[in-house]
């Protein structure tokens, strides 16, 4: 049996209780493990969710404190992915396959459930022809920084290559799943390039209609009949509402703000669509749960440049708590040595 599983903030969780209401539409067999990348403080009861939440610390990872430092929370949950995916195959599952918590379910996920069952890895790309329209160029330019296979969709398999594929991937996400194109690093996804070279056992699930979203649509633009939603000549499966906001569902992403849905009755009624069923599932309450592991023990919050600065030091501090405020701590040193970065 396959198990699906996903990563998801706090303020996300509203997100994945409509993946998981869709998924359960289409597959009522299948359950929804979902991880969640920070820690509740009584925002939610997990028994009452129509998912599994599996706490992070489950995952026993080595200097949890250290790795949730290191990372801020988009950043933690994308270098998170493969250990999640080991600690699933540990649990006994043949095949996980791995969506994003912001994706819709629109019909069966048969093409990616039965490609898995003969990949030890696989992978869905960006781009499965030739970009087209007056913004080709700069879409294609985009995909080249961000990576050539979405990180949305993945899926393993407990078979030697799999188990390989994910070690190696957690041994590059534990230090380097930053936003930096300009050091080849975009949050997990560009190291997923380099794995269809190294590891045999792994397919690319050619269709469009299992991770439909802004960076293909031009493509597969949408369509619907009686029964059914199509994306170009493919029945539309799964779509990913990457960069979606549901307070502007007149904007498919923030990630793209050039394309304009007004031309297609058919995609803004589905944005509009999901849009409703995010804020039914309880959005705008989300917004005011506050991510874990922001702030120094002292409550000061936590930048980017902090966090940016400790990876570069590290080394300084092996056994250190870094977010202890006493004499000697990271903070400490912080205050001392870079006062321009404390605020």
């Amino acid at each position: 049996m396959t198990l699906i599983a996903s990563i998801a903030a706090k303020n996300y969780l509203p997100r994945v209780r409509v993946l998981a209401n869709s998924l359960r539409q289409q597959h009522p067999e299948l359950r929804l493990q979902v991880l969640l990348a920070d820690e509740l403080a009584g925002e939610l009861d997990p028994a009452t969710e129509p998912y599994d939440l599996l706490p992070f610390a489950r995952l026993g990872i080595t200097e949890q404190r250290l790795f949730c430092f290191r990372y801020d929370i988009k950043q933690r949950a994308a270098a998170l992915k493969p250990f999640l995916l080991e600690y699933l195959l540990d649990q006994g599952h043949q095949h996980v396959l791995f969506l994003d918590p912001d994706m819709l379910v629109t019909a069966p996920l048969s093409p990616l459930l039965e490609a898995l069952q003969q990949q030890a890895v696989l992978l869905t790309p960006h781009l499965l022809q030739p970009a087209s329209g007056p913004m080709a160029t700069e879409r294609e330019l985009e995909i080249l920084r961000a990576g050539q296979f979405n990180g949305g969709v993945i899926g393993v398999s407990d078979e030697p290559q799999g188990r390989a594929f994910l070690a190696w991937w957690q041994e590059r996400l534990v230090q380097h799943a930053q936003n930096s194109v300009a050091e080849g690093m975009y949050y997990d996804q560009r190291w997923l390039d380099l794995a269809p070279a190294l590891f045999e056992r792994l397919g690319v699930l050619r269709n469009s209609g299992c991770n439909l979203a802004h960076w293909n649509l031009a493509e597969n633009p949408l369509s619907q009949d009686e029964e059914a939603l199509y994306c170009g000549d493919q029945l539309c499966r799964l779509v990913h509402f990457s960069g979606f906001d549901p307070l502007r569902p007149e904007l498919l992403s923030g990630h793209a703000e050039w394309l304009d849905p007004r031309g297609n009755s058919t995609l803004l009624e589905l944005m509009h669509s999901y849009s409703r069923r995010l804020l039914d599932a309880g959005h705008e309450q989300a917004l005011g749960w506050c991510s874990s592991w922001e702030h120094f023990a002292n409550g000061q919050p936590i930048t980017a440049e902090m966090r940016s600065l400790y990876r570069r030091t590290a080394k300084a501090w092996p056994l250190e708590d870094p977010f202890a405020c006493g004499p000697g701590s990271f903070l400490d040193w912080l205050n001392h040595h870079h006062p321009q970065d404390r605020h």
